[in-house]
């Protein structure tokens, strides 16, 4: 019988779409890269491969890191203001949450699941578009 139920879960478990079992593990990389540009751009890469993107006018974000922010900062660190790329080590899953900004604009939060404070976030605004880095383990270049 137990070599039934094995069976039985192997099967299901291969049948399951690509995204279903890569959802499972989460959004896992070692390192997250941010490129900010104030001109209304935001990339976030990890591990070689795009987890999200925003603009003035619209936000992707990868379905295994797409996911609520599920904590809020403890401070509002120094706004960036100018092109810079942040790069995070990271130990958890990504949390990366987008939306849109009224009347217009984006901004883009990305955190590690269980953390206590945001890793960064950027905020896109036509002619005042702001990044804040709110973890030491993150290094601005």
């Amino acid at each position: 019988m137990r070599g039934v139920v094995v069976a039985l879960v192997a099967l299901v478990a291969a049948a399951a779409p690509a995204e279903a079992r890569r959802d499972a593990s989460g959004c896992r990389v070692r390192l997250v890269r941010i490129a900010f540009d104030p001109r209304g751009t935001v990339t976030v890469t990890g591990d070689g491969r795009t987890l999200a993107t925003a603009s003035l006018g619209g936000r992707t974000v990868d379905a295994t890191c797409a996911r609520t922010v599920t904590v809020s900062p403890p401070h509002t660190p120094k706004a960036l203001a100018r092109r810079a790329t942040v790069t995070c080590r990271v130990r958890r899953p990504l949390e990366i949450e987008a939306h849109a900004l009224i009347p217009s604009g984006s901004q883009l939060i990305v955190s590690e699941r269980g953390s206590d404070t945001w890793l960064v976030t950027a905020v896109l605004r036509q002619n005042a578009s702001r990044a804040y880095v709110f973890s030491s383990a993150c290094r601005i270049t």
